[in-house]
């Protein structure tokens, strides 16, 4: 199915704010990855609360999902580079042009510091009580003009953009492959990778009783 038509329909069944954020996204961040080659291919494997941008060419091809979290709301970027040959969580192999994030080699997340210091992956409203524990000083700009404060959101990430581009051109991803759970640096959040998946595995069956014994 077409994805961009999904996430359309999806978008239009959100509430206003979601709709605005959404729009704020498509109208100034996703123009730029464009001017970086990056497109919106319609038959990529995602679900329709995300925006998939990806350049395929070259042996990996950058990848970026913009998720959106109807509830607060708020979104993230997170990115990757597919190499032709990509695995789901269960070691199945799956070609690239039928993959997403959660197929990479390794999982990231895009992050700026907070007012607080606190390095976040995630651009707009979090909710009423953890906007207040980790910045009340957002949640009453959110609460005077919640316009204004999607739109400064936006402006953090797309101020952000150019550190992502440069990860890419740099193939930085490479070097974090087999680094553990958690923040990398104050920009980059490691999620999942296929060592860590496979650390876990390892740890699971080394758990696990020996049905084999007697």
């Amino acid at each position: 199915m077409n994805h961009k038509k999904r996430f359309m329909g999806w978008r239009k069944r959100m509430p206003k704010k979601t709709q605005y954020l959404v729009n704020q996204v498509l109208e100034r961040i996703v123009p730029e990855f464009e001017r970086h080659g990056f497109l919106w291919y319609l038959d990529f494997q995602v679900g329709a609360n995300v925006l998939p941008l990806q350049k395929r060419e070259g042996l990996e091809w950058p990848t970026v999902e913009i998720r959106f979290v109807p509830k607060g709301p708020f979104f993230r970027i997170e990115f990757s580079a597919l190499p032709e040959q990509c695995e789901d969580m269960s070691q199945k192999q799956i070609q690239r042009e039928y993959a997403n994030l959660a197929c990479a080699p390794v999982w990231l997340f895009l992050c700026r510091k907070n007012s607080s210091g606190d390095a976040s992956s995630g651009f707009g409203f979090f909710g009423i009580l953890p906007t207040v524990i980790l910045s009340p000083l957002n949640a009453i700009k959110y609460l005077k003009d919640w316009r204004k404060f999607f739109d400064s959101e936006v402006d953090a990430a797309v101020g952000l953009l150019p550190k992502l581009f440069e990860i890419f051109d740099k193939q930085s991803y490479r070097d974090w492959q087999d680094l553990p759970f958690g923040f990398i640096n104050e920009h980059v959040f490691l999620s999942m990778s296929w060592k860590i998946r496979d650390d876990f595995e390892q740890t699971r069956q080394s758990k696990s009783p020996d049905t084999n014994l007697p």
